[in-house]
């Protein structure tokens, strides 16, 4: 039993679990103003605490009348996989039955209930507190006084039926998860996520390495709802979301305090700037990648200047190469994977600063590929330095419980993990980025990986299930330092995988990890769009994904899940309204379609690398806006007119802005789509024909052949001004080579 079945068999149990009531006598009706939030505690119905908007009246938190709202739990938790494939199984064992309030008390500093939790004559004290943040946030904090036998608190709260919750991160399954029960932990994605019988023999054979809809690299525990109310919790202990109850959802965090912010805003944009005013905000990309495309590609010197001059011949508009094979590759069982020893190959790039200046002085840049593991290269030619064995030397590597190195089993070979609760590890890691990277002249690289860090491990400062969850965070924020401090923030660009609650203002552009090069939902090109939009109500506000996806399966001469030229064609259509263009060879090169692997994908792969190239000044914009608010670039398009559900039921369309709607081809063998336009005047960018109602939305079906996505510039806009000026956007994108 692996991955989806624990979670459907041991997390989700039998159905939500039904509340104990508020029990005693009720102390009087209190009411605070709290920063922007009116807070009342209302004896009569049985018992409600109440939070609306102080401005407007709104509702914006809310337990159901005579019900508890909060609870201690005794849960048996185990977590098992390796690489990061966390599975996580509960055994219930208790609960507290009945609450008693005793006590509300109201200050300019806060609110505060206290009482009793119960079960059988077993009892214990909670403390609830309310206080207004600098963020402008209402902070509420939960936490269990007494108790020894309990590890768990719950918040219960009011929901309604129809109430959609969006954000958690990054989900690639569902956007709303309402009904649904799911930890909130950074782990690996898994491959398949559901699609079977991948996804079932993978979790069977291989530790779980399948995942579930459920597993994510960047889940966020924060929401927010299409009744314009929003929390996030501010604990880094793994968290589990119940939404399944038809009035009463809840949050359970795997220890005895839970706090959390409730959001203010009353729009969705305004409830994500909420957030990010706490999360963070992601800054503006310096204008080098918006120029065109970054090539992701493998096989040294020479190969990279011919794929240079193919990419010439065919027009292609490019920023620059993505070459993660910078450190020599190594061929395992799973594919042809790199050396994590950071410093360039002597036999793959014989000189590797001199290629990087090469190429600038061609006007293009270079970026490489970091992460925090260190693998022993001892017997690999050409190596100056073995990182592995010098931070093994100085204690610099996470330890396992037997108190030795943490060997992590990468398939084919094993590696160590930075610890990065040691301050001298953390300056020794940031000085060898300094020397071994970005001494050479690159303009960033692919910061990789962040996920795997064990909960059983030993660090030097802390617990590591409580930090597990802030280790990517904490990676991205080396990463920072380290450009920073090299004096090159104003042009060097690090992109990550995995993240959390403080990702939007620790890293500088997210990217979705590996896809299968399938079109599923479940984890193939429809499951990349979703993580897009659930990112955006999530503050992550730049993110982009592979052209073409990542994980081709190769067993001997038997390919499986291998890239279409279809699906590579129409996932570059998607991504060339995201705010990176970029492509990856995946990891098996010869199981799939390939940028080079004929004429027709290049021209395809040009025309769209410049449209990329001129929405630049618009893309620029909303960076600028996204700083300021959190305002994702790629947006769902209920998120500019929330005031239409029906655009709610969508997750397979999406604006860049408010002002570009963007219907892609998710499926094979289709050559129009169905959309529904957001209320406007929508300008087809290939035709010009105007559809759309300024005062509704519009069900529409139009044509989509390669090459012509079904894609629309508000009109009258600046950036439709800039797209239809001149010769026009067919023209100055299909000219000659």
């Amino acid at each position: 039993m692996r991955c989806a079945t624990l979670l459907a068999v041991l997390v989700g149990l039998c159905g939500p679990v039904l509340a104990g009531g508020l029990e005693g006598a009720l102390p009087p009706a209190v009411d605070a103003q709290l920063g922007g939030f009116a807070v009342r505690w209302e004896p009569s119905g049985g018992g409600q605490l109440l939070v609306r908007d102080a401005a407007s009246g709104r509702e914006v938190f809310a337990t159901v009348p005579g019900e508890c709202f909060v609870e201690a739990l005794d849960v048996g938790t185990r977590f098992k996989g390796k690489r990061g494939t966390l599975e996580l199984a509960e055994r219930r064992r208790e609960r507290t039955r009945t609450q008693t309030v005793s006590s509300v008390s109201a200050t300019e500093a806060g609110v505060l209930l206290r009482g009793v939790l119960a079960v059988g004559d077993d009892s214990l004290r909670y403390g609830v507190l309310l206080r207004p943040t600098p963020a402008g946030q209402l902070g509420l904090s939960a936490r269990i006084e007494g108790g020894t036998r309990f590890n768990r608190v719950r918040l219960a709260f009011a929901a309604a039926r129809d109430e959609a919750f969006l954000g958690f991160g990054e989900q690639f399954t569902h956007l709303n998860l309402r009904g649904k029960r799911f930890p909130v932990v950074v782990r690996e994605q898994g491959v398949g996520r559901g699609k079977q019988p991948l996804t079932w023999i993978l979790n069977t054979f291989l530790n779980g390495a399948g995942g579930s809809w459920a597993t994510t690299y960047a889940p966020i525990p924060m929401f927010l709802t299409s009744r314009m109310r929003g929390l996030c919790l501010e604990n880094s202990e793994v968290s589990v979301f119940d939404l399944r109850g038809a009035s009463r959802v809840s949050i359970e965090v795997l220890g005895l305090e839970l706090r959390a912010r409730i959001l203010a805003g009353a729009t969705p944009l305004e409830l994500i700037e909420s957030f990010s005013a706490y999360a963070g905000r992601m800054r503006p990309l310096p204008d080098w990648i918006h120029s065109g495309a970054v090539i992701g590609m493998t096989g040294g010197t020479q190969k990279v200047l011919d794929t240079l001059a193919l990419m010439r011949q065919h027009r292609v508009a490019l920023a620059g190469f993505f070459l993660q094979d910078w450190v020599g590759e190594r061929q395992t069982p799973i594919g042809t994977r790199l050396y994590w020893n950071w410093e360039a190959d002597p036999d793959t790039y014989p000189d590797w600063p001199g290629l990087v200046a090469q190429l600038r002085g061609e006007g293009l840049r270079v970026m490489s590929y970091v992460n925090p593991f260190l693998s022993d290269v001892e017997g690999k030619p050409g190596v100056t330095r073995n990182l592995f064995r010098e931070a093994e030397a100085r204690g610099f590597l996470v330890r396992g419980a037997d108190g030795g190195t943490h060997r992590v089993d990468q398939g084919g070979f094993d590696a160590g993990l930075v610890d990065l609760t040691n301050p001298e590890a953390w300056a020794w890691f940031k000085e060898v980025i300094k020397d071994q990277v970005l001494a050479s002249g690159v303009s960033g690289w692919m910061g990789d990986f962040g996920e795997a860090l064990p909960m059983d491990a030993q660090l030097h400062t802390g617990d590591a299930a409580r930090f597990h969850n802030l280790y990517p965070v904490a990676w991205q924020q080396l990463q920072q330092e380290a450009i920073s401090e090299a004096g090159l923030g104003a042009e060097v660009v690090a992109f990550s995988r995995s993240g959390f609650t403080r990702s939007p203002g620790a890293a500088q552009l997210m990217w979705l990890g590996d896809q299968l090069t399938t079109w599923d939902r479940h984890d193939g090109l429809k499951s990349g769009l979703t993580a897009l939009l659930s990112s955006g109500f999530s503050g992550l506000s730049l993110t982009h994904s592979d052209v073409g996806g990542y994980t081709s399966i190769a067993v001997g001469p038997f390919r499986f899940y291998t890239r279409s030229k279809e699906l590579f064609l129409r996932w570059t259509e998607l991504n060339a309204f995201t705010p990176v263009l970029r492509t990856h060879g995946g990891l098996v090169l010869d199981a799939g379609h390939q940028l080079d692997s004929d004429a027709e994908t290049l021209d395809h792969f040009g025309a769209m690398s410049r449209l990329f190239k001129a929405l630049f000044p618009y893309r620029k914009r909303l960076m600028i806006r996204a700083a300021a608010s959190g305002a994702p670039l790629v947006r769902h398009p209920w998120l500019v007119a929330p005031e239409f559900p029906e655009l709610l039921r969508r997750q397979d369309q999406f604006l860049l802005g408010d002002d570009v709607f963007v219907a892609p081809v998710v499926g094979p063998r289709q050559d129009d789509v169905e959309a529904v336009l957001p209320p406007g005047r929508w300008v087809h960018l290939w035709t010009r024909n105007v559809y759309g109602d300024p005062a509704s939305t519009s069900r529409i079906r139009v044509p989509a052949p390669l090459g012509k996505p079904a894609a629309f510039a508000r009109e009258g806009t600046r950036v439709a001004r800039e797209l239809f000026g001149g010769t026009g956007l067919s023209t100055r994108l299909a000219g000659a080579r």
